[in-house]
């Protein structure tokens, strides 16, 4: 039996195309990863090794909406007048927000900082919003740092602190929740209206109750687009824009005590007895669950997919809601 001939020029030809193959595969790996850098799809490392991000933020970035422009609203620059060095703080609001807030007022000099019903509308007569090219150029050379929360917890703290108390909302906004998102979210539900020129009872829809429940908030939350929420739960990365921001410092709220001592140590700031304002409770565990577990499991997820972003970028997972509903 006759042996088939094995050409030269056959044998030759693999490593060609091997060597060009690996070549081209290097070009494609380096000009990508000098799109990431140019386009600011990463955190700085120190942040990322706080996150536990070191190789996957950049990935999960790229797959978001590159040209989101960011939102600046939410920085405030301080310097400090005696050392000059200086801090970028990115405010989340029912993210230590309000402890923070005090802080600052209290370092420009307010003497209105203890004044709870008025703290965050002070802010930014001391620290006015910054041009975005200034803010671009500070950024630099300053440090800069935000606080992240588990995106439900925060959710049922905004909804607790802001719509489910109608005197409260009173008491601290002159009605502001009520007139601008409760009123819109509470279901009318049919009522006797008695007619005072007749004997004669009609039925006519309106709300019974000024404060939206827990359930209504939610579906609000289902069905508005992400784009006309307010900032108390408005996803962090909306706010903040962590892709296209490099943070030094991400702070999760668990742990915000310790962690925001280095931050403000860069700028040096004193703060030994920060403490925290504003308290909810929202983090207790039987709290959570007994607000949850008045979803339903379909509509966990639906809102899940809503923080999605949230959840994967800062570390925080869904499964311990999606547990509750398991038999």
């Amino acid at each position: 039996m006759k042996l088939p001939t094995i050409r030269p020029n056959s044998i030759q030809i693999k490593p060609i195309v091997i060597c060009i193959t690996c070549i081209l595969f290097i070009c494609l790996v380096g000009l990508s990863m000098i799109s990431l850098k140019s386009k600011g799809f990463s955190l700085r490392p120190a942040a990322r090794r706080l996150l536990g991000l070191k190789k996957h933020s950049p990935k999960f970035c790229n797959q978001l909406a590159r040209r989101e422009a960011v939102n600046w609203n939410y920085f405030y620059y301080y310097k400090n007048p005696n050392t000059q060095n200086s801090i970028i703080w990115c405010k989340v609001p029912k993210a230590g927000s309000t402890t923070l807030t005090k802080m600052f007022l209290r370092l420009a000099g307010s003497k209105n900082y203890k004044n709870n019903t008025r703290v965050h509308k002070l802010l930014r007569d001391f620290y006015p919003r910054l041009p975005t090219k200034v803010m671009l150029d500070k950024m630099k050379t300053t440090k800069s740092f935000l606080v992240v929360r588990d995106p439900f917890e925060r959710i049922l703290s905004a909804y607790r602190d802001k719509l489910e108390s109608y005197k409260r909302d009173l008491v601290y906004r002159d009605g502001f929740y009520y007139e601008n998102y409760g009123r819109f979210m509470v279901q009318p539900q049919l009522q006797h209206l008695k007619n005072s020129s007749q004997n004669d009872t009609n039925m006519t829809r309106a709300p019974l109750r000024k404060e939206p429940t827990w359930n209504e908030f939610i579906a609000y939350l289902l069905k508005t687009p992400v784009s006309r929420f307010d900032e108390h739960w408005m996803p962090i990365t909306k706010l903040c824009s962590p892709c296209n921001v490099q943070f030094d410092y991400i702070i999760k709220m668990e742990n915000f005590e310790s962690e925001i001592q280095k931050p403000l140590k860069d700028a040096d700031i004193t703060a030994d007895n920060i403490g925290r304002s504003h308290i909810t409770g929202s983090a207790n565990r039987k709290l959570i669950e007994k607000y949850f577990k008045n979803l339903t499991a379909s509509v966990v997820k639906k809102l899940y997919t809503k923080y999605k972003r949230d959840f994967m970028l800062f570390g925080y997972t869904p499964y311990k809601y999606f547990r509750l509903f398991k038999s």
